[in-house]
Parts: C-alpha cells; structure tokens; sequence
C-alpha cells in the first residue's frame, strides 16, 4: 500500500513559532478546500493532516499526503510566491522545490530503522503529570518509549495501515528539550533520536500538532 507524498520548500525559514502563519496564509487562500485547514462549516475533521505545514531544514515548507499531495501539485508551482504577516511585517516566501515520493508503511519484529524526530510534543495533561513526577531518567525515559509507541500506531492508522507487529520504538538519545507555546499552552517538546520497527514517512509529523510543524521525522 503506497501512498503519495509531496514536499514544497520555500526560499527563508519562519522557525516553529511562525508556522501558524503560514498555514494561515494558505488556508485562507483555499478556504474552499477543507484539506488545508481541517474544517468543514464550524466543525473539525479529525484525521491525520493531509497537508502538513512546518520548517525543513530551516526552510519553510508544506508537505501533502495522499489527497494532500495531490492538491499541492495542482495548487503550487516552482516560483510561486505568498506573502505573510511576521510580527507586523509582511515576508515573501517562493517556492524553489517540489519533491515526491511514494511512502509505504512496513513494520518488523526488531528494531533497525533509525529516525531523528524534531520539535516532538508527546504529552497529554495525564502523560505529562507522570513525566514531571517520575523520579529517575530511566522512568522518564519508559514513560516517552511507551507514549512513542503509541505515536507510531496512530500514524500507520492515519496511513490506513494496520500491523501485525506490535509498535514498539527506544530512544537512543534525547538531542534538546525545551518548552514551545502550541494552541496558548506551554508544552515539553523534544528532540530525539530513536530507533524503532517501523518504516515512518520522511518529513511528515508525528504526535500531538503535526499540522503546524511539531513532530517531524527525519530518516538518519
């Protein structure tokens, strides 16, 4: 089971912080289309974010998965150019790359396939209370395994896949944590190294906020 999946870059980064303008921007340029802002009338459309707005590199982009992928090849061009409010300040973004590939979801009975996961939001309010008052780093450790696990079965569901491989992932090294503001609250993000069972598509999110930037998977 293959699924298509687009990469657009732009010209200058925005940074994690920035990235709901973006998707802003685009949205209200498509507001017809639902697959850019996951709205239909007043309600929400829960799904796996076809199209994925985040930082690459430190460049800008927008990824599209599926549908996704295919609305961005009709929608954007190389040189295209959107203009967005910074701080009070209208910035220019251009398109210089379009890249595609088709991922296909796989999961093994060992773990070997390496990823890096950056600006990576694993906690719920629940999660997080247990993560503050684990007294040692191995049981805070655990604790992110186990909710990294769970991440990587929720996005084979989003990709429609269903595995007879239990989810199961290590992380080989905690690279930074800080705190990063996502819908007006103050979330633990991370970024780790891990190593797990699974194929995960490059560039697209994982966890909690994968529409705005959070949670994006580099392949090693």
């Amino acid at each position: 089971m293959k699924t298509r999946i687009t990469t657009i870059l732009f010209d200058d980064g925005l940074g994690i912080r920035w990235i709901p303008s973006l998707r802003a921007t685009i949205a209200s340029a498509f507001m017809e289309k639902s697959i850019y802002h996951n709205h239909t009338a007043d309600k929400i459309i829960y799904r796996y974010p076809p199209i994925q707005y985040k930082e690459i590199c430190g460049k800008a982009a927008v990824v599209g998965i599926g549908e996704g992928a295919e609305s961005l090849e009709n929608d954007f061009h190389y040189s295209d150019t959107i203009s967005l409010s910074i701080d009070g300040k209208e910035k220019s973004l251009t398109v210089v790359e379009m890249s595609t590939y088709e991922y296909t979801p796989e999961s093994f009975s060992d773990l070997h396939q390496e990823y890096i996961i950056k600006n990576w939001l694993p906690f719920n309010q629940e999660n997080f209370a247990r993560y503050l008052n684990a007294t040692t780093l191995v049981e805070k450790v655990s604790l992110l395994e186990k909710v990294l696990s769970a991440n990587i079965l929720s996005l084979f569901t989003g990709f429609g896949y269903y595995s007879e491989n239990k989810s199961n992932a290590s992380i080989l090294d905690i690279m930074d944590s800080r705190y990063l503001m996502y819908k007006g609250v103050k979330m633990a993000s991370f970024d780790v190294k891990i190593k797990c069972n699974a194929t995960l598509p490059q560039y697209c999110g994982i966890g909690k906020g994968v529409s705005r930037g959070f949670g994006t998977v580099y392949r090693v």
